[in-house]
């Protein structure tokens, strides 16, 4: 695997920014002298849809070719990834299938849910619940083009 080069970095970025909020960096002055340090923190919970998943979801949509974005993207997620791929996809309008566990957390299916609703109303995603076996996750994919 080759390591990605502050060039590779930078057009990420370039390709990705106008899609994105900049978040803030802060730092901690209480921190910084219990560990004489500077720590540093970036603020992805002020990110489009609440974590730094976003950042991920936009570059790879961006990098699918025009037949891999008319098949439509499928996950399986039950909370940050979700709400990115959903909200992602709706910017380009690509369908997607986002797989819901059924035994994760409830406030989570409720704070992720909030978002795939939004994107369920556009008609971008079409989620569904799916059992927590590992192997039936797997084996219960099929996106067709019917749904």
């Amino acid at each position: 695997m080759k390591f990605p080069s502050i060039d590779d970095f930078n057009n990420t970025l370039s390709d990705i920014n106008k899609y994105i909020h900049k978040t803030p960096i802060v730092s901690s002055s209480s921190l910084n002298k219990i560990y004489n340090s500077n720590i540093f923190f970036k603020l992805e919970l002020f990110q489009k849809t609440g974590s730094f998943k976003t950042r991920g979801a936009i570059n790879k949509l961006l990098k699918l070719s025009d037949l891999e974005r008319d098949k439509g993207i499928i996950t399986i997620s039950a909370g940050n990834h979700a709400q990115a791929i959903s909200w992602a996809c709706s910017q380009f309008n690509i369908k997607s299938k986002i797989g819901l566990l059924t035994k994760c957390l409830i406030l989570k299916l409720i704070l992720s849910l909030s978002i795939l609703i939004s994107n369920i109303l556009t008609f971008t995603i079409s989620p569904f619940l799916i059992s927590d076996s590992i192997v039936e996750q797997v084996s219960s994919f099929q996106l067709r083009s019917d749904t």
